[in-house]
């Protein structure tokens, strides 16, 4: 396993793939990059080589010491000498070397894992991307992805979209959702701390505003309603900017900010809560993507509150696991919001949330097909 934007522990790379991997007789490594460098084997059997990465800093050294990082020469060194049967890239970045690993001597088999639509991310993101990132990262990325993909060993995409489009370059290709972990064990019932909770990065494309938009029409009700936000804000300008906010509508005590939470401690947070909310704008991005945290959220019994398109609105009207709604009507979401809270309505759609999730959203029904991909590579 390869990554160069991914924590070490990420819910997809290491508890959903490379779990499954090492307990099926494989032996995993993930390279990746983190705040220092570390080296060491997870319970599960999992061997983790960290390289730091390396800021950009003031001085004259320390940027140049980025941009040499930039071109990935640590990770490639890292993985050659690991020898690896196959190596399993999951970030746009690592196309630049993807064919560079193919060419060892011992002849390995690379498969590309494709999180996102990146070029939709691109085009979507850009303008709050630095002209440096743009030019000497992303485009490069974005050109060598177009040239490995007909070359890649095997391709895989965490939804249809994405997976049509990839077939078309590489009949190697397959679907592997990013379902839900599932284990009742992780589930349990305390008193309900907060109605609302959010999981996932926080930044200006994120609708976090959306969010306290409808947290305040809530509180023009009458309704005082709480919100845990899970995840670390990406910059300071808008931490400043969206607490600045909830400071205006006095809104102070009724929303909570953890910071960054590992996959694994975050269901603490999801047991304390009653309804599971992503609001994102309307975006190229975002009518494509498949969001891992709805999935989370229905294992924990959570009805969810999101966005009136693409699979985020599918998901929650299929199966009437909760409401699509207009991120940018805080009226609409504020309905939803309370209507939820109700007790009778919200243990009917808690237990038919979970029920949905177990029988649907399981990794367990994804697990063969990565398993397959393995075998049929490395006959």
């Amino acid at each position: 396993m390869m990554s160069t934007r991914h924590y070490m522990l990420d819910g997809r790379i290491y508890t959903r793939e490379a779990k499954t991997l090492q307990a099926h007789g494989y032996q995993v490594l993930h390279v990746g990059y983190g705040n220092e460098d570390n080296h060491y084997f997870t319970k599960d059997g999992v061997e983790i080589i960290q390289l730091k990465k390396l800021k950009k800093g003031k001085s004259l050294k320390t940027a140049f010491q980025s941009f040499k990082q930039s071109f990935l020469e640590d990770i490639f060194d890292v993985a050659a000498n690991a020898k690896a049967d196959v190596y399993h890239l999951h970030d746009l970045e690592l196309c630049r070397i993807a064919r560079r690993l193919q060419r060892l001597p011992h002849k390995p088999k690379v498969i590309y894992d494709v999180h996102e639509p990146y070029l939709e991310n691109f085009l979507d993101f850009w303008k709050y991307s630095s002209l440096p990132k743009i030019i000497f990262n992303d485009i490069p990325a974005l050109l060598a992805e177009k040239r490995f993909l007909p070359k890649a060993d095997a391709l895989i995409a965490t939804e249809n979209n994405v997976g049509g489009r990839l077939a078309k370059k590489n009949r190697n290709t397959s679907i592997i959702h990013n379902y839900s972990y599932f284990d009742r064990s992780r589930i349990n019932a305390p008193a309900k701390k907060y109605d609302l909770v959010y999981s996932g990065s926080i930044n200006k494309a994120r609708g976090i505003e959306f969010i306290v938009e409808a947290v305040h029409e809530c509180k023009k009700r009458g309704a005082d309603v709480s919100c845990m936000l899970v995840g670390g804000f990406e910059t300071k300008d808008h931490e400043e900017s969206v607490k600045k906010k909830i400071a205006v509508y006095n809104l102070g005590s009724q929303f909570h900010f953890p910071g960054h939470v590992a996959f694994e401690d975050v269901d603490v947070f999801y047991n304390q809560s009653k309804i599971g909310i992503c609001l994102l704008p309307a975006n190229r991005t975002f009518k494509i993507a498949l969001h891992v945290k709805l999935f989370e959220y229905l294992h924990f019994g959570l009805p969810i509150i999101v966005s009136n398109f693409g699979h985020m609105k599918e998901i929650a009207e299929t199966d009437d696991v909760g409401f699509a709604v207009d991120p940018y009507n805080a009226n609409e979401i504020a309905d939803k919001i309370l209507y939820l809270l109700q007790d009778d309505r919200y243990q009917s759609y808690s237990a038919k949330c979970t029920e949905v999730a177990e029988a649907k959203y399981v990794w367990k029904n994804e697990t063969q097909k990565l398993l397959d991909i393995y075998s049929n590579l490395l006959k």
